[in-house]
């Protein structure tokens, strides 16, 4: 057996380059996102926004083998089976450029029934037709190429994943401020994004062939018999991910075939910070799964229940007070943020907010499952939780006429119902946990380090709204420092103090002497 991967440096080093292409991604897209509206306007916006939302459900048809590559991956590796990886890339990579080609002719046999779905004024029907087969082309290139991702996750290197991603994003902002607007918006944006989808696809493609064995992929290895064993493991992670996508994106599918586009640019504004938070979270923890799955080879089931404890400790202590921000300065964010006011955006904030708080917390549950592989039920519940969404959502909005907000209330009360206590409930017993150790550990602990930050967020709106950038800066610049201190001292216990500390302590030793020469 190899040496252990998984050490806290290695986990230290995947949960911040997770995170710095999620902040990335972030910042750039609270930056372009005013710039994109202007030059799109409210109408092209909410159609370029459906679109994201329609071939988001492209990413199922994976069926759950890049979750199963996540697993097997850092198994075979951990056993120096080199075989066995060729075996699995091989395999995968096969079926994924199948699914590949099979969106690419579904965009051209069903593009007009598509459009056809949804509210579009007929002066945007060709450019949205065009942006249609567009991001089709890309969605099947980055399929295809999807199993090098998975390899790269599996190697734990997300640093090579955070790299590409970079790249790639510094071009889509060169390319955005310097075409957007010349030519057709809808369909100029449909090609600057794949082009970048694209880049990042081959950027993994490169890093993942350096990593694996020689020669890893060769037809003589597609495994059917490996791929069977995938889709078992991988079927519930499918659900899963259906579940999730249905949750996030299926709102935006009912609002656009409901009522006009400048709606769906609405939910997908509001949409925007829970579900930045979240991508976040998401980040945080996708290191725990390959991590989870070393540890669970070799037995020790000590540290991963304590792995996850501490986990969903920490993402809570991020989502709470980081939607808290959102939520009682949420006129102000959207005013400056986009020099306009958006009360429908606030107003649908304050709904979704809730549910996606509750549904973060439950990632390092899901990853600690889906690394031991018991994570069926997940997969199960987290579908219907996205059932019962849309279809509370659908009743709310074209029944009962509560428009947007009832598409967002159905989305939260089925994230609260399943997320909240079916959940936490099923993996405390798969852990040999109980739930009172997640209340213990995690929920009361975030409280009290959070309620400090969240006091001073409504005494600053309270006191004086900001009303620019920097005000706005300065309000956040000053509950920073509350929250850390707060937290320091009021969440974490004196085992995990000595630990962040020591590696503050040795991160300045390595920098100290760079810092001399």
């Amino acid at each position: 057996m190899n040496e252990p991967r998984t050490t806290a440096k290695r986990l230290a080093l995947n949960s911040v380059c997770s995170l710095s292409i999620n902040v990335t991604t972030a910042l750039v897209s609270i930056f372009l996102t005013p710039f994109i509206l202007n030059r799109m306007g409210e109408q092209r916006y909410g159609v370029w926004a459906i679109m994201g939302s329609v071939y988001a459900y492209s990413t199922v048809l994976s069926l759950g083998l890049y979750s199963a590559m996540n697993r097997h991956i850092p198994m075979h590796v951990a056993r120096g089976h080199d075989e066995k990886i060729r075996e699995v890339a091989s395999t995968t990579t096969a079926f994924f450029m199948a699914m590949g080609l099979l969106i690419l002719i579904l965009t051209f046999a069903c593009a007009d029934q598509i459009l056809g779905l949804f509210v579009i004024p007929s002066s945007l029907l060709v450019p949205a037709r065009l942006a249609l087969y567009t991001v089709g082309v890309v969605a099947s290139l980055c399929l295809s190429l999807n199993s090098f991702a998975a390899v790269l996750s599996g190697y734990q290197r997300y640093d090579l994943m955070a790299l590409g991603r970079l790249i790639a994003i510094g071009f889509r902002i060169g390319l955005v401020l310097a075409f957007l607007g010349r030519s057709e918006a809808l369909f100029c944006m449909a090609l600057i994004f794949g082009a970048t989808e694209c880049l990042i696809g081959l950027f993994n493609l490169w890093f993942a062939w350096r990593l694996m064995p020689s020669r890893p992929l060769q037809a003589r290895a597609i495994r059917w018999q490996v791929l069977r064993e995938m889709f078992a493991y991988g079927v519930n992670t499918f659900l899963y991910a259906v579940g999730g996508i249905a949750v996030a994106k299926t709102g935006e599918v009912i609002v656009g075939t409901c009522l006009p586009p400048e709606h769906i640019t609405y939910y997908t504004l509001a949409l925007m910070p829970p579900m930045m938070l979240s991508g976040f979270v998401q980040s945080l923890v996708a290191s725990n799964k390959p991590a989870i799955a070393d540890l669970d080879a070799r037995n020790d089931l000590r540290h991963i229940q304590e792995l996850t404890l501490l986990s969903q400790k920490y993402v809570l202590l991020f989502m709470v007070p980081a939607m808290a921000f959102f939520l009682i300065l949420g006129g102000s964010f959207y005013h400056i943020w986009l020099h306009r006011e958006m009360n429908q955006v606030v107003a649908l904030l304050y709904i979704l907010a809730p549910g996606y708080v509750i549904h973060a917390g439950q990632f390092p549950l899901f990853s600690a499952l889906a690394g031991r592989g018991q994570h069926s039920i997940f997969g199960i519940l987290t579908l219907a939780m996205g059932i019962s969404a849309a279809g509370l959502g659908i009743f709310l909005c074209r029944t009962v006429g509560w428009g947007a907000a009832g598409v967002a209330l159905g989305a939260t009360v089925a994230m609260i119902v399943v997320s909240g206590v079916v959940l936490p409930c099923h993996a405390a017993k798969q852990l040999g946990l109980a739930f009172g150790d997640f209340v213990r550990r995690a929920w009361i602990p975030t409280a009290y380090g959070a309620s400090p930050a969240i006091l001073l967020l409504a005494f600053w709106r309270l006191w004086h709204p900001p009303t620019t950038l920097w005000e706005l800066i300065l309000v956040a610049g000053s509950t920073a420092p509350v929250l850390a201190v707060s937290v320091w001292f009021l969440s974490l216990d004196k085992t995990e103090r000595n630990r962040f500390g020591g590696m503050a302590f040795g991160w300045l030793q390595t920098c100290a002497p760079a810092a001399k020469t």
